[in-house]
């Protein structure tokens, strides 16, 4: 590959020219106008994968605190279940503690 207007050409322009096919020549600023395009596009692919990896997070945590609800629920229900049933005993033996003195008067 060579570039016109380096020293090597003395300074004739601003062309790269392509030994490898040929000799097509391409100007400076159309390098840098290609290179700015997939630039860009390499930055516009970047965003959407930004994006889509925000949005799986999003998610998940979203799944994450659906799950620690059910977590907590199933405690509440669980304690008001061991509640009731220590109530109940007691009330039960209550009840038979008033009978057996009932009985034994």
């Amino acid at each position: 590959m060579q570039l016109r207007g380096s020293s090597e050409n003395h300074g004739r322009g601003n062309d790269v020219t392509s030994g490898e096919t040929g000799g097509g020549a391409v100007t400076i600023r159309e390098v840098y106008s290609l290179i700015n395009t997939v630039r860009n596009e390499l930055l516009a692919e970047l965003g959407k994968l930004s994006a889509e990896v925000k949005a799986e997070l999003n998610q998940h945590e979203a799944e994450h605190a659906r799950h620690e609800l059910e977590h907590i629920r199933d405690r509440q229900e669980r304690a008001g279940r061991i509640k009731w049933a220590v109530t109940t005993i007691i009330a039960f033996l209550g009840v038979l503690t008033a009978i057996i003195i009932a009985v034994l008067k």
